[in-house]
């Protein structure tokens, strides 16, 4: 079981043939207004595992310190988790939770789940619709593309602060609207993307943004890209076919022959 509260609200019932005088949940007293038939508990979880312990004593003084017992994990519920990232320095994987617009970490080693940047964690603009996530491990951020705000943000993987690095606001070119499948050239640096009609490339260090026509092999449905950089191209995965994009004419090329 999981919950993501710093308290938990425990429910439960105790009967006994000569009466049930206390219950008691990891310490805390239950209250009851029908001798513990029903109770109630309030009791505080620390992050990660939590053993659950309820202890019952009847009228007679006897106790049963272990009358039930259940373990629960304290973390951060996610709904929709997209685009994961792993940071080998800190051993955490990093990811998208575009349902509660956070990005959240997952500590290798315990397991925890934690909000990482969002309304609770980190400073800097609050996310509108996060989608794409890259990890630019040469200098300790993570890039995010957020649909919402047409913008591309730098997150600090040590805290989860965050800035824009390139929207319609910041930088000069094409807006980001309608982007998708960014890959990362870490030498540039530089991000490439796709939208229906260009090839945008991102200067990541002005937020300088060009765009280049797409011509060629339409493409449907693009799943994934990769930076194919001793050919000078772009590869896109799709539901038909893998194509290539050379990052200088813009031209897209199937690689598989039907």
């Amino acid at each position: 079981m999981m919950a993501s509260t710093a308290t938990l609200d425990v429910l439960g019932t105790a009967s006994d043939d000569d009466g049930v005088s206390s219950v008691t949940v990891n310490g805390v007293a239950a209250s009851s207004d029908n001798e513990f038939a029903q109770w109630r508990a309030e009791v505080p979880l620390l992050e990660g595992m939590n053993s659950i312990t309820v202890a019952t004593t009847d009228t007679l003084g006897n106790r049963n310190d272990a009358a039930a017992q259940v373990s629960i994990e304290r973390g951060f519920l996610f709904d929709k988790a997209e685009n994961i990232v792993l940071d080998p320095e800190r051993r955490n994987a990093i990811l998208v939770d575009e349902s509660n617009r956070v990005l959240m970490k997952i500590d290798a080693e315990t397991r925890m789940r934690s909000e990482f940047s969002g309304p609770g964690a980190g400073s800097g603009p609050q996310w509108s619709m996060p989608l794409e996530l890259l990890l630019d491990d040469e200098r300790d951020r993570a890039l995010v593309f957020d649909s919402g705000l047409n913008a591309l943000l730098a997150v600090n993987l040590a805290n989860g602060d965050r800035y824009v690095l390139s929207s319609d606001s910041v930088g000069s070119g094409p807006s980001l609207a309608g982007a998708s499948m960014f890959s990362l050239d870490p030498a540039l640096p530089q991000i490439y993307a796709l939208s229906d009609t260009e090839l945008l490339s991102i200067n990541l260090v002005n937020g300088d943004r060009d765009a280049i026509p797409l011509s060629g092999a339409n493409i449907e449905s693009p799943r994934s890209s990769r930076i194919d950089k001793p050919n000078n191209r772009l590869l896109v995965s799709a539901p038909s076919n893998i194509f290539a994009i050379d990052l200088t004419s813009g031209r897209s090329t199937p690689l598989m022959i039907p």
